[in-house]
């Protein structure tokens, strides 16, 4: 039996800025719950508004909703967060956070100001009027407003002189009378409007670990093709006319000059349009009776990102509403950039941007929530060559925990995200035969979510120095690895140890595993224990999919 042995190894690079800053200095905010719905969240906001201050709902790169308090210094938020917890209006589970897989800000807890409406007519016709506006009422119509054009301002619920005048602009536009008032016949159009739209277009977001890259995207007219440095490819869906271009590399602003150069001088964007360079960040506008091409980059220190789209003539005006929104949702995730590889000189003359320096993962495998507080188990692999770690929720790495006897390792993000939900292990003995998923990020994550694979358990690994772990037999890749093996009702029954790319000896399709009983072991040296499942429901292939994106993590060895 080979001696098993614990290694903590602390992380220093990603505790470079906690070193140098202050905690007053910090702005720290306490996470109090994740939701998967902006729903679910808005009515725990509701319930709890009264005993907590300061709340908030921002959405995570993983797509969650994240009901927050703050901003406080570090101190003060420690303080209020063991203050409600005795007070039983938070749970345990709740952390304190600088925020660094929050994405956009979309329920700011204000009071809104009423606006009393007496009366409304449309052609003359008595319609019922919102005397109160409900909050929900006014976000609605700010949102739609927004979309169509209408409506610059904040979309935050409060019912002013800038939301009258964006409904009587868009009164006007589609030759209504231009009352300026939220009724429920104004609304009921214009939200109308403004869903069918937005389902046409299907926007979702799209997190690109490798580029560094989030944006919303019309997942209806596009789908991802492939990744060609320094651009991430989307291809347009049938009966669509649209191509998405990513762009991801390193740079300064000379380089950032040359590529809107560059851009110009692109073959298939139209010639004569217009542009320009307003600070860190170029935009490029070209028509023609054929295509359209609009351009959105930005230099962010010594890493340029942005997205080139084209389309077809006919459909400006639908794409022009979905160009703001995208650009509106373009944020940088990481300093990771896409390279120009070098074997383009063309390509390198025209942007002068190659930097053969820039760092790449040595691998990205899968891990998943073991607790309630972000906790992640993975395979020991990552302690073989990683001088840090990231996850694909943006969090980076306090600390690992490594048992190779197992080949198992626990990570403790520094900032971590509240999971919706977490694993839960099988407590009984798994037999010979039985069918299970594996989840896990198959093509690095790049597909945005992970995928379940089907597995047989094949009982114990028979190859001596093995004894305490099991195989597995299926069709994997090695972005699996790391990943959790789940039943027939959701439960864990295992990990998924080693590359599935190296078999060390074994029978290809065949695969180590680590049991959940050896996870468990492992995780309560380190102070960890995992929940046991006591489900005896087994649950359909949709909620399978679903559990494995809740608790399922990129992980990225440097």
């Amino acid at each position: 039996m080979i001696h098993r042995q614990l290694i903590l190894m602390i992380l220093p690079a990603f505790l470079l800025f906690a070193n140098v800053l202050s905690a007053q200095d910090q702005n720290y905010w306490i996470q109090l719950e994740s939701f998967r719905q902006l729903s679910d969240s808005e009515r725990y906001v509701e319930q709890v508004s009264r005993l907590i201050p300061r709340l908030h709902i921002f959405n995570s790169f993983r797509g969650r909703y994240l009901v927050v308090t703050g901003m406080y210094s570090k101190q003060e938020a420690a303080d209020l967060r063991a203050q409600l917890i005795s007070q039983g209006a938070i749970d345990e589970y709740s952390s304190i956070s600088v925020g660094r897989h929050f994405r956009d800000k979309v329920w700011p807890l204000e009071i809104m100001e009423q606006d009393v409406v007496t009366t409304a007519t449309v052609d003359n016709t008595p319609t019922t009027t919102l005397s109160v506006a409900p909050k929900e009422n006014v976000l609605a119509a700010q949102a739609a407003l927004k979309w169509f054009g209408d409506y610059s301002g904040r979309v935050d619920g409060l019912f002013g002189p800038r939301t009258a005048s964006a409904i009587r602009s868009f009164q006007r536009r589609t030759g209504a009378s231009a009352t300026g008032r939220l009724t429920e016949s104004f609304l009921r159009e214009l939200t109308d409007s403004y869903n069918l739209e937005i389902d046409t277009i299907g926007f979702e977001p799209f997190v690109s670990t490798v580029a560094g890259i989030s944006i919303e995207i019309p997942t209806n007219m596009l789908e991802y093709s492939r990744i060609d440095q320094p651009f991430v490819y989307f291809d347009p869906k049938p009966n669509q006319n649209l191509r998405l271009y990513l762009v991801s590399v390193s740079g300064d602003v000379i380089g950032f000059e040359a590529l809107y150069k560059a851009f110009q001088e692109i073959s298939f964007i139209p010639s004569g349009g217009t542009g320009a360079i307003v600070g860190d960040r170029f935009e490029i506008r070209a028509y023609s009776q054929v295509n359209n091409a609009y351009a959105d980059v930005r230099l962010f220190d010594n890493r340029i990102k942005g997205f080139l789209l084209i389309w077809h003539a006919e459909e400006t005006e639908l794409i022009e509403r979905v160009l703001v929104a995208m650009s509106e949702s373009l944020q940088e995730t990481s300093e990771l950039t896409l390279a120009i590889p070098i074997e383009n000189p063309s390509l390198r003359e025209q942007s002068q941007l190659v930097d053969l320096d820039i760092p790449r993962p040595k691998q990205r495998i899968s891990g998943f929530f073991i607790d309630s507080v972000g906790t992640v188990a993975t395979s020991a692999v990552v302690a073989d060559q990683c001088e840090r770690i990231l996850l694909g929720s943006g969090a980076q790495v306090e600390s690992i925990a490594v048992d190779q006897d197992n080949g198992i390792a626990i990570i403790f993000p520094d900032d971590r995200e509240i999971p919706i939900a977490h694993a839960k292990i099988q407590p009984n003995a798994v037999s010979y035969g039985t069918q299970l998923k594996v989840a896990g990020y198959s093509f690095g994550g790049e597909l945005g979510s992970p995928t379940l694979t089907d597995a047989v358990w094949n009982g114990p690994d028979p190859r001596p120095g093995f004894e305490n772990r099991a195989l597995v037999s299926a069709e994997l890749l090695s972005g699996d690895v790391g990943g959790p093996i789940l039943d027939s009702k959701g439960a864990v029954v295992g990990i998924l140890i080693a590359d599935a790319s190296h078999h060390r000896n074994l029978p290809a399709r065949i695969h180590p595993v680590a049991s959940a009983a050896s996870l468990q072991q492992v995780a309560s040296t380190v102070g960890k224990s995992i929940q046991l499942s006591r489900s005896e429901q087994e649950i359909d292939y949709i909620d399978m999919n679903q559990l494995a994106e809740d608790i399922t993590v990129l992980v990225e060895c440097y």
